[in-house]
This record gives structure tokens, C-alpha cells and sequence, in this order.
């Protein structure tokens, strides 16, 4: 089977196929994220991922913490071949989407 092309896209069933099956850890609490790591396979090619980063300002969550809705944007990364990648890109498929973190959640 080839390679998946390249292709910078995103598409609204993007979100559903990655949180069927992605797990996220979230530090040091689910209710006040400050650190997020994100593992699943990417929606357009399948492969698999993981992302770690910094949420920036978690004070703002609201009062009581996990209040309010935290969306982050995801990308693919995976190091496998993709035809046409960009030469300043040195990974992924070209798959993006959008996620709300379960905060709040034990």
C-alpha cells in the first residue's frame, strides 16, 4: 500500500475519529490543567501520536476550576512518509483538528 499524500486539511469528523480511542493525561489535576499530554492516532492517516505542551494561564478556568471549556488544535506529527510534504515541514500528513480537553474529570 503507498503513502497517504500530503494534504494541509482539516475536516469536522476529524475530532470524532481522534477522541475515539485518545487518551489524555492532564497535571498536576483534571480540573486545573497545567500540562497536557495527548496520544491517539491521527483521524486522516491513522498513524499514531502524541502530544505534550503547556496550557498558559490556567488560572483562567473559572472560579470553582474546569469551568470553562479548553479547546486546543492538533496536529498530525507522526514521522512516517508523506508524499508532497513541504521541505520546512519534517513531519505529519498535513491532518488538523480541533479538541475540547476533558477537564473537571477524574
Amino acid at each position: 500500500m503507498s503513502p497517504l499524500p500530503y494534504s494541509s486539511t482539516s475536516d469536522p469528523r476529524f475530532r470524532d475519529r481522534f477522541l475515539d480511542g485518545a487518551r489524555f493525561h492532564l497535571l498536576p489535576d483534571p480540573a486545573t490543567p497545567e500540562i497536557v499530554t495527548v496520544n491517539g492516532a491521527c483521524p486522516r492517516c491513522g498513524h499514531p501520536l502524541s502530544h505534550t505542551f503547556e496550557l498558559y494561564e490556567p488560572d483562567d478556568y473559572g472560579p470553582e476550576g474546569g469551568e470553562e471549556p479548553i479547546e486546543i488544535v492538533l496536529q498530525c506529527m507522526c514521522p512516517d512518509e508523506h508524499p508532497g510534504r513541504p521541505a520546512n515541514r519534517s513531519t505529519g500528513c498535513g491532518a488538523g483538528w480541533r479538541v475540547t480537553l476533558p477537564t473537571g474529570q477524574q
